[in-house]
């Protein structure tokens, strides 16, 4: 084998080399994007529950009564 040869049989693992931990990477980044997704949709559901639960709180009667009397008393949320 020539020397160019040796080189380029180096040159095509160590290339090899790069593309499987490329490979490996990127599957670990799909995992981790996967499960980010999963926690976000999680998130965004408690968020609409919670937006839900302050709004009938706000739309309650004691609430606006109590917001009444704030007023009254100098502060307002």
């Amino acid at each position: 084998m020539s020397e160019s040869e040796a080189r380029l049989l180096a040159d095509h693992e160590a290339l090899q080399f790069e593309c499987e931990l490329l490979r490996a990477e990127a599957r670990r980044l799909v995992s981790m994007n996967r499960t980010l997704e999963a926690k976000l949709t999680l998130a965004e559901g408690e968020s609409e529950a919670l937006r839900g639960h302050i709004t009938a709180m706000e739309r309650s009667r004691p609430w606006r009564v109590a917001q009444l009397f704030r007023r009254f008393l100098g502060r307002k949320w």
